[in-house]
């Protein structure tokens, strides 16, 4: 979720049964592409969520304002204290704010765990899936074994056949024995 995502949402839409979180708000009124959605409360997160709620009561906002006049946070508040915190680590990173790495933190485990770029398109609200491509080089089946023995060819010095891959891929002298001389020039030169 968005950074003002999490801080807007109220436990009304929080369906720890379900396993799911309806995301219907943001911080500043309406969600960035104006569309509701639905993630998935994923195991690591549930029991936290659940002690929480306990602790919390299960009403109002998830995240309740944490400013001593009650007012909601934004989600540009978190980010000195964090960066403080993480100097102090010795931790601290220039680049991405705290809410954007994690955001893409939580995208790059799981595609690296084999999650559907489909399904994660989804949870982070995108518009489309290409702007979750991005993330696909990680895929640990981009290129599974079986593509790596797509072409079997040897290619070590002398070993080589180069009428193998031709033929393979229907471009092989075989396909045009029976072709004119003027129509082999003519396959030639668009070659």
């Amino acid at each position: 979720m968005r950074t003002g995502e999490i801080f807007a949402l109220q436990w009304r839409n929080v369906d720890l049964a379900a396993r799911r979180v309806h995301v219907r708000e943001s911080v500043k009124g309406p969600l960035k592409d104006d569309d509701s959605r639905v993630v998935p409360v994923l195991d690591a997160l549930l029991p936290i969520l659940k002690t929480w709620k306990l602790k919390g009561g299960g009403t109002g906002r998830v995240i309740p304002p944490m400013r001593c006049d009650g007012e909601k946070i934004y989600k540009g508040t978190p980010g000195p204290y964090l960066r403080a915190a993480l100097e102090k680590l010795k931790l601290a990173r220039e680049g991405l704010g705290w809410y954007e790495a994690t955001r893409h933190t939580f995208a790059s485990q799981w595609v690296l765990a084999g999650g559907s770029i489909e399904k994660l398109s989804v949870m982070l609200g995108h518009y489309s899936v290409t702007m979750t491509e991005r993330y696909a080089h990680l895929r640990p089946d981009l290129f599974p074994v079986e593509d790596l023995a797509t072409i079997a060819i040897d290619l070590r010095p002398g070993r080589a056949k180069t009428g193998a891959i031709g033929h393979q891929m229907g471009t092989g002298t075989e396909k045009h024995a029976g072709t004119t001389r003027k129509q082999k020039k003519m396959v030639g030169a668009a070659l």
